[in-house]
């Protein structure tokens, strides 16, 4: 069954990796198109398997490591075991490329522009 309007994600912080996780496995298994219009961040990024998912110009995905939490917009704690759960959920060709930038750590790790259409499609208008 194929849901007719698309996910659009034009701002999103991302937030509870299990979370994303089950939204992105349940997208797919809708047929559910993703629109990343904007800054896709975090947990956000794990939307990079979708199958079903395109970019605008205005795209930017921001990858870092899975943290304990946050402490006035600082990542606290480090979860390594979160990480390598979200490093095996990530397409080989995002996790190549996350690896070729020394992999995921607290400093973000952004794709966008050139770089990032040699990876997703760019959606129709």
């Amino acid at each position: 069954m194929v849901t007719d309007q698309p996910a659009i994600i034009r701002f999103d912080p991302g937030g509870v990796v299990e979370d994303y996780m089950a939204r992105e496995r349940s997208f797919e298994l809708k047929g559910k198109k993703i629109v990343i219009d904007g800054r896709c961040a975090s947990a956000c990024t794990l939307y990079t398997r979708s199958p079903d998912l395109c970019v605008t110009s205005r795209a930017a995905f921001y990858f870092h490591e899975a943290a304990d939490g946050k402490d006035e917009d600082h990542l606290v704690g480090r979860d390594p075991e979160v990480t390598a759960s979200m490093m095996s959920f990530y397409p080989q060709r995002i996790s190549d490329w996350i690896k070729s930038k020394g992999g995921l750590r607290r400093h973000m790790l952004v794709l966008r522009g050139r770089e990032m259409l040699s990876y997703f499609k760019l959606c129709k208008s």
